[in-house]
């Protein structure tokens, strides 16, 4: 919602539109919210995935969308769907983006998240803080890349050699981790 807000002061011909749009989305949320336990929001890859393609839509921008992960482990599903949100607010905030490929593919050993844009921003290593060479400019991407490390997998960003910019995570999934599978037999059963 807050992305649609700026968006929304950017183009003040659109303004309305987005307005309303934001009271939507506000009035689903609050809604989604209330039907959640105690225990506090999940995200997950899916509904933000779908949040990705309407937002930067919203924004003029070309999405496309490659998400053939299947049920991945909730900590897992929660993680990249952290990580997609901040990319796409990284892209809205800091590029000059006109194309936009999210891809999701997993296998049996490893999820791999890649964002990827064609319109980096000037100074885009400082202002992406480009986990692939020095660490400066803002924390969101070199946090993010601690958080996924922590939990067992590797972030890189940074600026591509065709004018770009993308994002990789790439993730182990445990042998029968993956949400929706059988508890594996109990040795000796």
């Amino acid at each position: 919602m807050t992305v649609r807000a700026e968006l929304a002061a950017r183009d003040p011909e659109d303004a309305d539109t987005e307005l309303r749009d934001i009271a939507r989305m506000a009035r689903r949320t609050l809604a989604e919210l209330r039907t959640i336990p105690h225990d506090g929001p999940e995200v997950s890859l899916h509904v933000e995935s779908a949040s990705a393609r309407e937002v930067l839509t919203a924004a003029g921008v070309d999405v496309r969308l490659d998400i053939d992960a299947g049920l991945l482990d909730d900590r897992v599903d929660a993680l990249l769907a952290t990580v997609l949100r901040e990319a796409v607010t990284n892209i809205l905030r800091h590029s000059r983006a006109r194309e936009v490929t999210i891809r999701v593919a997993a296998t049996d050993a490893r999820v791999l998240l890649r964002v990827a844009n064609d319109g980096v921003s000037p100074g885009a290593s400082g202002a992406h803080g480009d986990a692939r060479t020095a660490r400066r400019g803002g924390n969101g991407i070199v946090n993010l890349t601690a958080r996924v490390a922590v939990a067992g997998g590797e972030l890189t960003a940074g600026p591509t050699g065709d004018g770009g910019y993308e994002l990789v995570v790439i993730h182990p999934v445990s042998p029968g981790a993956r949400s929706g599978d059988p508890d594996p037999a109990p040795a000796g059963a």
